[in-house]
C-alpha cells in the first residue's frame, strides 16, 4: 500500500471560515490524500482544511 498527500496554502471560503471560527479569506492549509492498494486501487480519499494558525507539520528524516 502507498499513497500521496498534498499540502497547500489557500484562503478560507465563507463556509470554511464559519466552521473554523476564523475570518473569511484567512490563511488555511488544504490537504488532499489518496491511499492505494498495491494493485493501484484507491482505498482512501480525503480533503481537509486546517486553520493556518493552529496547524503544525512535522516530518522525521532518517538516515538510509
Amino acid at each position: 500500500m502507498g499513497g500521496t498527500q498534498r499540502v497547500r496554502a489557500s484562503l478560507a471560503t465563507a463556509t470554511e471560515a464559519g466552521i473554523l471560527s476564523i475570518e473569511q479569506q484567512s490563511e488555511v492549509l488544504r490537504i488532499e490524500r489518496r491511499t492505494r492498494l498495491s494493485d493501484g486501487r484507491i482505498v482512501e480519499f480525503t480533503r481537509s482544511v486546517y486553520r493556518g494558525d493552529r496547524y503544525e507539520f512535522v516530518t522525521e528524516l532518517n538516515e538510509v
